[in-house]
C-alpha cells in the first residue's frame, strides 16, 4: 500500500531533481556565454594593443633607419659629393629648407625645385615640431658657420633629426628632415649666420615593400596608410602621422577572442558536452593568455607588477579624446616618495624593492576600478582619475593617498616611514595636449615639494611664469660664468691673537646686471641642478690661484660641492689648474664637506689620496654638525677642521656649544690637525677660542669677504690685520653695513 504512495514521492522528487539541475545548467550556460563574451572582447583588446605596439615599434625602426639615410647624405652634400646611390634610390625629392621666417623653399642645386615643395609644405612643419625647440634654442649660433668651429660640431652630434609619415593628394610619404649645421659649405649666401636656420627636407613614397616590410617585422598581415579610421569593424587602427597630420596604420588584427568562442561555442548545443566544453575552454584560456603574455609585459612595470609609462599614457590618450568628444574630464596626478632614498641606502636596495611593491599595492587598493596607477620608474608613480571636473572632486582621494603613504611599512621585521608628494593636474581645465598635461602635473609636483613635502598641490599658471624665471636666471647665469660676469671676493682667516692674515677664504659673488647683486644661496643650488657647478666651480678656483699669486706665503681656501668633488675629472682639473696657473699646490686648501664623502666614500678616499699627492690641503668644514664626522677624521687624512660658526652663535661660557667647541678644539689639536674657529665676532668669542688653543680665526670682527685689492693692501704691509672691531662694540650702522657683506 505504500509503494505507489514511495513511487509518486520518488517521481516528484525526481521532477523537483531535474527542474533544480535545468536550472543550474541554464544558469551555468548563461554564465559562461556572458564569460566568453567577455572573453573574447578582452582577449581581442589585448591582442590589438599588441599589435599596434609592434607596428609603432617596426615603422619606427624604418623612419629611423631613413632619417639617418638622409643624414649620411647631408654630411656628402657638405663635403661636395652627390648623394650616394642608396639615398637617390631611395628618396622621391631632397629639398633644402629655409627655417628663418618660417618653411619655405630655398633655391640651391642639387636639391628639388621649390614649387615641388608646396604639396609637402603641411607635412614638413608637422615633421619639424619634435625638433624645434633644438632648433631655436642651439641652432642659430652655428648654423652658416662654414669654418667648422666647435660650436658647429657639437650640435651636429646633438640634433639628429625627424621623420614621420604625411598623406597628400598624391598618396602618402615617409618623410625626414636634418638640420643643417653647416650651410656656409654648401655656398649659401650668409650674410646674417647667426640668424638663419637651414634644414634639409626628403620625401619617400610608401611603396607595397615598405608596408611589407614593417608588416613583416611587427608580424600583422594586410597593412595599409590611411588617412581616417576604417569603419569596418574586423579593421584595426593605430595613429602614426606627424603633428598635425591624420595618418593611421590599418591591418586586420589577430583576435584570438574569436577563435575562443568559435572553438567552445559548439560545445554549449548538450548537455552531454558540457564538462568538455568547460575543459576546452580552459585549455584554450591558457593558450590565449600564454600568447598574450608579451602584450602584458611591453606595457607592465618588471619590478611592481602594475602598469608603466608606456602603457599609461596610451590610456592618457585615450582619456583625453574621450574628454575632447564631450565626455567628463579626469585629473592626471604625479607622485614622488618623501625620503625613499634614506630608507634604500639605510636598509639595502632589496628592501627598497618591497617597499615599490608595497607602494603599489597600498596605491592600487585606494582607487577605483576606472582608475589607474602606474610606475614611471625609481620612485615616481602617475596616477589616472576619471571623472574630474574641478579640484574638489580629488582633492579627496589625494588626501587619501597622503594618509596610506604617512603608515609604517613593515619590511622583513625592519619599520621604514616615508610619505609622498603629489602635483595635480585637470584635463580640460588645464589642457587637452598629453605633453602639456604631464609638464603641469610636474610642476605642481616640485611646487608641492618646495612647500615641505608631504602634500598635493594643483598646477596653476603662476607655476610656469616661476619656472619661466628660473629659466631665465639660469641662462644669465650660464652667460655670467662664461663672460666673466662672476667676481671673487675673500674673507681672511688670521692668527688667534686677529693681528696676522694667514689665509684668505675665496666667495663667489654674483651682480646681475638688471637684478642687482645676487646671493650664492641663490644661485649655487641652481648651478648643482642645471649642470653648471663644474664650470663656476672650474672659474672659481682657476681665478682664486690666479688672485692669489701675488699674495706671497698667503694660503687660499676653495669650497667644493659633491657634485663637483664626486666628478671623475675633478683631480684632473685640480691637476690642470695647477699647471696653467704655476700656483704652488701647497698654498691650496680644498674645503669639504661631509656630503661631498659620504655617498661615495672608496671614492672619495682615493681622489683625496691623488689631492695630496700634489701637495693640496684638504679641510673639512662645518665640522661638528654631520652625525659621523669622527669616523671620517679616523678614515681620511684631512689637514684641518672648520668648527661651524652655529657654535659660536649659541654659545654661553657654560653651555652646550661651549662644551662642543672645547672638545672639538682639543681632539684637533690631539690628532694634529689645525683648528679654524668661523664667525667670530664678539670679544667674548675671541677670549674663549684663545684660551681653548684654537690655531686660527675667521669672522666679521676681523674683516668681512673683500675684493681682491683689499687683500693685497694687507700684504703690503707685511700681513698684519687692522685692529680688530667686535660687532658688539661699533654702532648698529657700522654692524649693518659689515654684515652687508654677507650677501
Amino acid at each position: 500500500m505504500r509503494l505507489p504512495s514511495f513511487s509518486k514521492r520518488n517521481e516528484t522528487g525526481q521532477s523537483q531533481g531535474l527542474v533544480t539541475i535545468s536550472l543550474i545548467t541554464s544558469l551555468t550556460l548563461v554564465c559562461m556565454v556572458l564569460v566568453l563574451a567577455w572573453g573574447r572582447a578582452n582577449h581581442n583588446q589585448e591582442a590589438e594593443l599588441f599589435d599596434g605596439n609592434r607596428l609603432v615599434a617596426a615603422a619606427s625602426s624604418e623612419l629611423l633607419a631613413q632619417s639617418r639615410l638622409l643624414k649620411d647624405s647631408v654630411e656628402e652634400m657638405l663635403d661636395g659629393h652627390a648623394p650616394p646611390e642608396t639615398a637617390r634610390s631611395t628618396f622621391q625629392n631632397i629639398f633644402l629648407l629655409d627655417l628663418t621666417d618660417g618653411v619655405s623653399a630655398a633655391r640651391l642645386p642639387p636639391f628639388a625645385a621649390p614649387e615641388a615643395f608646396e604639396d609637402f609644405k603641411a607635412g614638413a612643419i608637422g615633421v619639424l615640431g619634435p625638433i624645434r625647440g633644438q632648433l631655436t634654442s642651439g641652432l642659430r649660433g652655428a648654423v652658416g658657420s662654414d669654418t667648422g668651429n666647435g660650436a658647429g660640431q657639437g650640435l651636429a652630434k646633438t640634433i639628429s633629426g625627424s621623420s614621420n609619415f604625411i598623406m597628400t593628394d598624391r598618396g602618402g610619404f615617409a618623410v625626414s628632415i636634418v638640420p643643417l649645421s653647416e650651410a656656409g659649405r654648401l655656398g649659401l649666401p650668409m650674410t646674417d649666420a647667426r640668424n638663419r636656420m637651414y634644414a634639409v627636407f626628403a620625401v619617400r613614397p610608401i611603396a607595397d615593400t615598405f608596408l611589407t616590410r614593417i608588416a613583416r617585422n611587427s608580424g600583422v598581415a594586410t597593412l595599409s596608410l590611411v588617412k581616417a579610421p576604417s569603419t569596418d569593424p574586423a579593421a584595426s587602427d593605430v595613429p602614426i602621422g606627424a603633428d598635425g597630420q591624420d595618418v593611421f596604420l590599418e591591418w586586420r588584427a589577430d583576435r584570438p577572442g574569436d577563435r575562443l568562442l568559435g572553438n567552445i561555442g559548439s560545445m554549449l548545443v548538450s548537455f552531454a558536452a558540457l564538462f568538455a566544453g568547460l575543459l576546452a575552454y580552459r585549455s584554450t584560456l591558457k593558450l590565449a593568455d600564454a600568447e598574450l603574455t608579451a602584450t602584458r609585459l611591453a606595457g607592465q612595470d618588471a619590478l611592481s607588477g602594475i602598469p608603466n609609462r608606456l602603457l599609461f599614457t596610451r590610456v592618457l590618450d585615450n582619456a583625453i579624446g574621450h574628454a575632447q568628444r564631450g565626455g567628463r574630464g579626469f585629473a592626471l596626478l604625479y607622485l614622488d616618495l618623501d625620503r625613499f632614498k634614506s630608507v634604500n641606502d639605510t636598509f639595502g636596495h632589496d628592501v627598497g624593492d618591497k617597499m615599490i611593491i608595497a607602494v603599489a599595492q597600498r596605491l592600487q587598493a585606494k582607487l577605483r576600478a576606472t582608475d589607474m596607477v602606474a610606475r614611471f620608474g625609481g620612485d615616481e608613480f602617475a596616477i589616472l582619475q576619471s571623472g574630474v571636473g574641478s579640484p574638489a572632486d580629488c582633492e579627496v582621494l589625494a588626501e587619501r593617498l597622503l594618509a596610506t603613504l604617512r603608515e609604517p611599512f613593515d619590511l622583513d621585521g625592519e619599520e621604514a616611514l616615508i610619505g609622498c608628494s603629489i602635483g595635480i593636474s585637470i584635463c580640460p581645465r588645464d589642457s587637452s595636449d598629453r605633453e602639456v598635461l604631464m609638464r603641469c602635473a610636474d610642476l605642481a609636483l616640485y611646487n608641492a615639494k618646495r612647500a615641505g613635502r608631504n602634500r598635493f598641490a594643483f598646477f596653476e599658471s603662476a607655476l610656469s611664469d616661476q619656472v619661466e624665471a628660473r629659466r631665465s636666471t639660469e641662462e644669465d647665469l650660464r652667460i655670467a660664468i662664461e663672460n666673466g660676469g662672476l667676481e671673487l671676493y675673500y674673507q681672511p682667516i688670521v692668527s688667534v691673537d686677529g693681528r696676522k692674515l694667514l689665509a684668505v677664504e675665496s666667495l663667489v659673488r654674483w651682480r646681475h646686471p638688471t637684478k642687482g647683486l645676487i646671493p650664492p644661496s641663490d644661485f649655487i643650488g641652481l648651478a648643482e641642478k642645471r649642470g653648471l657647478i663644474l664650470q663656476l666651480g672650474e672659474w672659481v678656483m682657476r681665478r682664486a690661484c690666479e688672485d692669489a699669486r701675488q699674495w706671497p706665503g698667503i694660503r687660499v681656501a676653495v669650497n667644493v660641492s659633491a657634485i663637483q668633488f664626486r666628478h671623475p675629472g675633478f683631480v684632473g682639473v685640480v691637476q690642470k689648474i695647477l699647471n696653467e696657473t704655476g700656483f704652488d699646490p701647497t698654498r691650496l686648501e680644498l674645503e669639504l664637506t661631509e656630503t661631498v664623502i659620504v655617498e661615495d666614500a672608496d671614492g672619495a678616499e682615493n681622489a683625496m689620496f691623488d689631492l695630496r699627492a700634489m701637495g693640496v690641503r684638504l679641510a673639512l668644514d662645518d665640522f661638528g654638525t654631520g652625525y659621523s664626522s669622527l669616523i671620517y677624521l679616523r678614515r681620511f687624512a684631512f689637514d684641518k677642521i672648520k668648527i661651524d660658526k652655529s657654535f659660536l652663535e649659541s654659545m654661553e661660557a657654560t653651555g652646550e656649544s661651549a662644551i662642543i667647541v672645547h672638545s672639538v678644539v682639543h681632539l684637533g689639536r690631539s690628532l694634529g690637525l689645525t683648528v679654524v674657529a668661523e664667525g667670530v665676532e664678539t670679544s667674548e668669542q675671541h677670549r674663549f677660542l684663545q684660551a681653548l688653543g684654537a690655531h686660527e680665526l675667521q669672522g666679521y670682527m676681523f674683516s668681512k669677504p673683500v675684493q681682491p685689492s683689499e687683500i693685497s693692501r694687507i700684504c703690503a704691509y707685511g700681513g698684519v690685520m687692522p685692529e680688530p672691531r667686535p660687532l658688539d662694540q661699533v654702532g648698529d650702522e657700522e654692524v649693518t653695513e659689515r654684515l652687508a657683506g654677507a650677501a
